[in-house]
Order: C-alpha cells, then structure tokens, then sequence
C-alpha cells in the first residue's frame, strides 16, 4: 500500500502546518512478542510511565487490564519501521518520507480492549518540541507513507 498525500497552499500568504500518520496494528498482526524495530539514534518517553517501562518498547507484551499508554518519541536514521508478528510469520515495513516526515512516534495501548500499536510518522514531536512546518503561496509538499507485509 503507498499512499502519496500533496499539501499545496492555494492562499496567498505563508501559512503553518502539521501533519501526523496514525497507522495502528492490532489482533492478529499485533499480539504477545510483536517485535519493533528500527534503526534509532535516540528513544525519548513522553511520560513517567513510558519512561519506567521503556524495556518493553520493542517487544509488545500481553494485554493488561486498565493498563496505561506509552507514547515514545523515537529518532530514526532510516526511513522505516518494521512490526515483525514471528507467530504468524508476518513482516509489516512501514516507510516514510523522511525528508517531509522527519519525525516518528510510536503509541502503545497495552490495556486488554484497547490493545494497539500506532507507528506514527510525523511533521513535528509533541509537546516542548512541537513546532510547525511552514508552507510558502502556492508551494507543495509532498508526504509518502508505504506499507509493506512479507514473511518472515
């Protein structure tokens, strides 16, 4: 699956944008022992909690009732994530532009009934490091998000 997505400002003064790519796994793709992995130069918990259980960032764990979210803020060399399923035999590469998606999140739910994993390319991180892209009268950007599955 490729998505290609063009921003093209038709007004006529520069205008500020941002842009997030919410792509979620779940059941079956998702499950006990989902690994996570990409080529990181640094990992940066949003929250307390994301921070005291960052040891399970790249491999998923069960789900658990009322458990909280983690939000990771993930700097990536490459252009890619890859959510592996050895279970079911099943690779899904998620990649990006990286030029115009510089930035990418990923968001776990570990809470049983809502058990997610959200890969997150994005224009801007959150919170103190959000910032907005500018888009000049009548330029474009040009955002790609791929997916890809294949066995493992």
């Amino acid at each position: 699956l490729h998505l290609e997505d063009t921003l093209i400002n038709r007004g006529t003064k520069t205008e500020n944008y941002c842009l997030l790519y919410h792509i979620n796994f779940g059941y079956p793709m998702l499950d006990e022992g989902v690994e996570i992995e990409a080529d990181m130069t640094d990992v940066i918990p949003r929250t307390p909690i994301s921070s005291e259980k960052i040891g399970e960032r790249e491999t998923f764990i069960a789900p658990i009732d009322n458990e909280e979210e983690r939000c990771y803020f993930l700097k990536n060399k490459g252009d890619s994530v890859a959510v592996i399923n050895r279970n079911l035999g099943v690779k899904a590469k998620v990649s990006y532009s990286k030029d115009t998606l510089p930035c990418l999140i990923q968001w776990n739910s570990p809470s049983s009934k809502d058990y997610a994993l959200g890969i997150e390319p994005a224009t801007s991180f959150l919170d103190n490091d959000f910032c907005y892209k500018q888009i000049d009268p009548k330029g474009e950007v040009v955002f790609q998000v791929c997916l890809d599955f294949s066995q493992v």
